[in-house]
Formats: structure tokens, sequence, C-alpha cells
């Protein structure tokens, strides 16, 4: 399994690192206790593991800036990641964990727009076909 997943948050979809312009969620596989340090390089965002792992996130502070961090535990309970207080070396020296109680939920929280927008869509169509149908 791997330690760390990159979902775009336009489509919901598991992208490759780097592979997308959309905003983006990253899921980290790992318990909060397993990260050592978070740091901004340049327009990546890397995080250093306990183990000596290093999971670096391509162009994460590039664009719109409105990506986000998440970590998913080891029972599936997922935590948003604040980051405040960057140094001068990168690293952030205040990481907070908010719970999220439902991911797909976090995930597509801006996707209530598209659907409103569907259903509106939705009843125009039937209204013209009613026209139609009357003429």
């Amino acid at each position: 399994m791997s330690i760390y997943k990159i979902f775009d948050k336009t489509t919901g979809k598991v992208v490759e690192n780097g592979a997308t312009t959309n905003p983006v969620v990253v899921e980290l596989n790992v318990e909060q206790e397993q990260i050592k340090s978070i740091a901004k390089t340049g327009e990546d965002l890397t995080i250093n593991l306990e183990s000596g792992e290093q999971v670096t996130v391509k162009d994460y502070y590039s664009g719109s800036n409105a990506n986000q961090m998440v970590v998913k535990n080891a029972e599936g309970q997922y935590f948003e990641l604040n980051l405040d207080g960057l140094n001068a070396e990168g690293l952030f020296t205040e990481v907070n964990y908010s719970p999220i109680e439902n991911f797909t939920d976090y995930l597509y929280k801006d996707a209530s727009i598209f659907s409103n927008m569907a259903v509106i869509g939705g009843g125009i169509a039937a209204g013209l076909a009613g026209i139609a149908v009357a003429v």
C-alpha cells in the first residue's frame, strides 16, 4: 500500500504527483506520531517521517494554494493538517490536526454547487421537453 495518495479536488480521482493543475487533497496514510517534520521546499511540500522515509508533493504551493493535506490513521480516521509558523529553514513549527467526519464530504465540499446546477439544468430540460410535446 502506498504511503500517500493525491486526489484531484475537481474530479475526486487519484492522480500522479504533479500531474494536475487543479487543487488537490494529499492523503498521508500514517499515524500522526510518525510525522517527524513538514517543510516548504520552494513550491513543494516535504514530509519527513520518523522511519526516515520522505514524501515530496510537487508544486503543492503553486497556483491558487487551495491544496490540503490529511492524515488517515490505521483505524481509518481522517484528520486535516493545518500548518503554521514557517521558520527560516522552511520547517513548519505548528501542525494542528482537525478531525474529519466524512472524507468524501470533505473532498467534495464544494461539489454541492455542481449538484445544484445539474438539478436546475435537468429541470430546464424537462420543461423544454414538455413544451415540445405540447406543441
